[in-house]
């Protein structure tokens, strides 16, 4: 999603584990916030709302 960026690619804006994830395993992708992630409405919502790192 472009112009959404994270620190911590491991773990997820919803607080999934993207490390345990075979999409990430396989590298197919990149984790919450990696280059070339899949747009997300809760990432989106984080966008809107100043960059918000997990939603919990």
């Amino acid at each position: 999603m472009k112009g959404f960026k994270r620190q911590n690619q491991l773990l997820s804006l919803c607080v999934l584990n993207c490390g345990r994830c075979p999409m990430f395993l396989d590298k197919n992708c990149p984790g919450c916030g990696g280059e070339g992630n899949q747009a997300c409405k809760i990432a989106r919502s984080s966008m809107e709302h100043g960059g918000v790192e997990y939603c919990f």
